[in-house]
């Protein structure tokens, strides 16, 4: 596969976060410098595999655009490629935010913004680290500038039902684990 994004050549640093999905049908592209409806707010774009021809990109902008946000920096696929999760640590100060995506292979979606319990916290960079379970059923967002150390969201089937969520804590005193909060879309 080679693509290109409409803005490699303007500094979008295309193709700095990426993500294939287990069967190697769809993959992820970050672009976290383009620069939307503020500057370098980012973007990431997806491509599914029809057949043996890649399908043209498909972009995603930063739903809640600030500069320098970077939106694609951070990104992971789920095993079938039917969920993605885009981590802007650098969003709200750096306290950060996760967005969770359905992909249906023609349609890109917002489900869910995730922020860290107790409210987001300047300098925290929630979401500067993303992963999901082989099966899809759980993501795991890093955390690393508080005592929590990785947050666990697990989700019912289909990707729109209520998600249940909780956080693992490591840190000697830190509060014992709690939910943190999902905006369904």
């Amino acid at each position: 596969m080679s693509t290109t994004s409409n803005g490699a050549d303007n500094g979008y640093r295309f193709g700095a976060a990426l993500a294939i999905s287990a069967d190697g049908g769809t993959a992820l592209f970050g672009a976290p410098y383009a620069s939307t409806s503020a500057t370098a707010a980012g973007k990431m774009y997806l491509s599914a595999l029809t057949g043996t021809a890649w399908g043209a990109l498909v972009e995603a902008d930063d739903p809640a655009a600030t500069a320098n946000d970077h939106f694609g920096g951070v990104l992971a696929l789920s095993g079938n490629g039917a969920l993605l999760l885009a981590g802007v640590p650098d969003a709200a100060s750096a306290a950060g935010i996760a967005y969770l995506y359905s992909w249906n292979g023609s349609a890109l979606g917002l489900v869910a913004d995730i922020t860290e319990s107790g409210g987001q916290v300047a300098g925290d960079r929630f979401a500067a680290a993303l992963g999901f379970s082989g099966d899809s059923s759980l993501a795991i967002i890093g955390s690393p500038g508080t005592s929590i150390s990785a947050t666990m969201a697990e989700r019912s089937t289909p990707p729109r039902a209520p998600a249940r969520a909780m956080s693992i804590r490591s840190a000697p005193g830190a509060r014992p684990p709690t939910r943190f909060p999902i905006r369904m879309h």
